[in-house]
């Protein structure tokens, strides 16, 4: 994939029965975000593409010619990459369409935010927002997640779970540059138009 570096998933996706939300109902949006596909797959595979470095401007100063603040500003440019996790599963049955109507539902019914936890490591989430799905599959649902009480202000995570027939593939994506410079971000756009096309 051009302007992608993909792989295996570091770490590794986890198990299923490690994911846990404070409140059942919330469990698929938190799955999502853990690269985890909602109900009962028959059988699913995740990778990670990652974008590749931004070419700079210019080259950069060393460290010693840098100030604490630019030393800080281009480690933050270093890092605005968009990294997307995407899980492939399919589904006998109706089993697709079931998995992604209890992602709906449950992005609906955990809009006051929820918590969680994975592999013993809690957090919460504050808000759930549905935001506008790319349109590449059969039917999809996209959504935000928010945790606005932590020491670095609202720090949000971006999902969408796309139908094509009998299969799910769930993107997830995280951009730390992004964040850590209040910068709005998405979904990638290339990752999902790419993986759509070898799912047609």
């Amino acid at each position: 994939m051009p302007g992608h570096e993909v792989g295996p998933v570091e770490g590794g996706v986890p198990d299923r029965s490690k994911v846990k939300a404070g409140d059942a109902e919330c469990e698929p949006v938190l799955q999502a975000f853990t690269g985890i596909a909602p109900g009962a797959p028959v059988a699913n595979t995740s990778r990670m593409a990652t974008q590749e470095t931004k070419t700079p401007a210019a080259e950069p100063s060393s460290p010693e010619d840098l100030s604490e603040g630019a030393l800080e500003d281009q480690s933050t440019k270093a890092m605005d990459l968009d990294v997307t996790v995407v899980t492939l599963a399919s589904y006998d049955g109706d089993g697709a369409e079931r998995g992604l109507a209890s992602v709906r539902d449950a992005v609906k019914r955990c809009a006051g935010g929820f918590s969680g936890e994975q592999d013993g490591e809690k957090g919460k989430f504050t808000k759930v927002a549905e935001e506008k799905p790319s349109g590449t599959g059969d039917a999809s649902v996209a959504f935000t997640a928010t945790d606005e009480d932590g020491e670095d202000g609202a720090l949000p995570l971006h999902s969408e779970v796309v139908r094509h027939g009998r299969t799910l593939a769930v993107y997830t994506t995280v951009n730390i540059g992004a964040m850590m410079d209040k910068k709005p971000y998405t979904v990638s756009a290339p990752v999902m138009k790419a993986q759509a096309a070898k799912l047609k």
